[in-house]
């Protein structure tokens, strides 16, 4: 009587898909308001504690995460166009307006400090991204390739030239050692960025649209990257092949994160849409709802991953709480 048993539930297992997974966790959110006006961007200096953003009027403000109070908030800058991204480098912060314009700012004070360049080139700055150190920013180039600056030399710079029709999204690795450039024409090109030698074979083609977004993760060994058409996939970089496309998105992706310890993937378009992915197997595990009215705008991780910082269209940032996912 025993054996017949055995071999039904035997029978059982084999028929279940071992890739089957639990419906995703449905998260909630803390909103902390920061702003009067919709945010545009923020980041979140290395050590997880101060949280820096920016509204649409251009006003600054670094929010103490842990003590939960502002430190320092500049006035509104009228005139201007809209900071776009934000970046901390060694004791600053750096804002990004879009063609060829950015601004210093001081860290513990708020304090502004020189910025601007007047590079001769053409097309406009379409991106940033800065060295962690401080050391170095890239601006991406509407017109192909990107240009390397040291913060607040007006007149040094690096011009790396390229034929991607254009680069729409820059990335650096944890160690700044791989710079990747996500071109209008669906390819990532990488850059050393410690020289301007360009290495036109190391090319990977992976979407059909503009590539907008681009995060690397799993310590430097694979790449997110997605595009104006709502494709988003991860790039094992070593073989430069595809590892898992994501399906969600019906629209351009604007955002990308992945954990410190490479396991999940948060992704954000511009309307609004915030997915989690598990890295391992392509899944859902949690379900990130946020009422949003405008793109997403800002996807950080902070600490070792157990918590989320989000912004979508709004005057705000989502906490969210990963812990439950550990569990």
């Amino acid at each position: 009587m025993l054996k017949p048993i055995l071999l039904c539930l035997l029978a059982l297992l084999a028929t279940q898909d071992p890739r089957d997974a639990p419906d995703p966790v449905d998260l909630k959110a803390e909103t902390i308001a920061l702003h009067p006006e919709v945010m545009t961007c923020f980041a979140v200096d290395a050590k997880g504690e101060v949280l820096y953003s920016a509204d649409a009027k251009n006003s600054l403000r670094a929010w103490d995460i842990k003590k939960g109070e502002f430190l320092w908030e500049t006035d509104a800058m009228a005139g201007l166009a809209p900071i776009r991204e934000l970046s901390v480098a060694g004791k600053l912060l750096i804002t990004f307006l879009g063609e060829w314009t950015y601004q210093l700012w001081s860290l513990k004070d708020g304090s502004a400090s020189e910025g601007a360049t007047d590079a001769p080139m053409e097309g406009a700055a379409s991106c940033m991204v800065a060295d962690p150190r401080g050391k170095w920013l890239w601006l991406g180039n509407s017109a192909g390739g990107a240009l390397r600056l040291q913060p607040g030399d007006q007149e040094g710079y690096s011009h790396y030239p390229d034929t991607n029709l254009g680069t729409f999204a820059l990335a650096l690795d944890s160690k700044a050692k791989q710079l990747a450039m996500g071109g209008g024409d669906g390819t990532v090109r990488f850059r050393n960025p410690s020289s301007t030698k360009a290495d036109e074979e190391n090319v990977i083609k992976v979407h059909t649209s503009r590539v907008t977004a681009l995060t690397f993760g799993g310590k430097g060994k694979v790449l997110a990257v997605g595009a104006e058409d709502g494709t988003l996939r991860l790039i094992e970089l070593k073989k430069g092949a595809e590892l898992i496309e994501f399906e969600g998105h019906k629209v351009q992706v604007s955002k990308l994160a992945i954990d410190p310890k490479g396991r999940w993937l948060v992704s954000g378009d511009i309307e609004g849409n915030l997915f989690m992915w598990n890295l391992e197997d392509g899944r859902q595990p949690a379900t990130l709802g946020v009422r949003a009215r405008g793109p997403v705008a800002g996807i950080h991780f902070i600490g070792k991953g157990d918590t989320l910082l989000t912004t979508s269209g709004n005057q705000s940032v989502q906490v969210w709480d990963l812990s439950k996912l550990e569990e």
